[in-house]
């Protein structure tokens, strides 16, 4: 924990905390009676490195820092959060991309961030999953076109 924490204070990078894990058997080997690999490898990737970054990490070490009254850790957190980079894409995000947008493109040109594709996830999870009329009947687009970005 004090690494993780050490790391979104200094403002380095929690990402290296996960890609430097190293086990003496299973960095040699894929199965457990597999060949031994002569170079070790990576236990944990790039991509599931920044998903653990972004789902667990910055919001534990955000979630930490309230509760202990660290405004500047807060802050330090959810700034980090907000400049990840989005995952590959998946099947919910090219579904929801789908639904709410023309075409791909256009997605990519909105959904640049870890922190937006989370958002639209989250809609796709609020409404899509939700409404049984195939967007007939979705509220999503009333709530957006009555939303004030001023007031949120």
């Amino acid at each position: 924990m004090e690494k993780v924490v050490g790391a979104v204070e200094s403002g380095g990078d929690p990402a290296k905390l996960f890609s430097e894990i190293r086990d003496d058997y299973w960095s040699y080997h894929a199965t457990l009676a597999g060949k031994t690999q002569s170079r070790a490898s990576e236990l944990i990737g790039a991509d599931r490195t920044r998903e653990i970054v972004s789902n667990i990490v910055l919001p534990f070490v955000a979630a930490y820092a309230e509760s202990e009254g660290d405004r500047k850790l807060s802050e330090a957190a959810k700034a980090r959060y907000a400049r990840l980079p989005a995952a590959p894409s998946n099947s919910i995000v090219r579904l929801a991309s789908g639904q709410l947008f023309d075409e791909p493109s256009v997605a990519r040109r909105f959904i640049k961030t870890s922190r937006q594709q989370q958002g639209l996830m989250q809609i796709f999870q609020d409404f899509c999953l939700n409404d049984k009329s195939a967007c007939r009947q979705c509220q999503f687009p009333d709530l957006v076109r009555r939303w004030d970005p001023v007031s949120a």
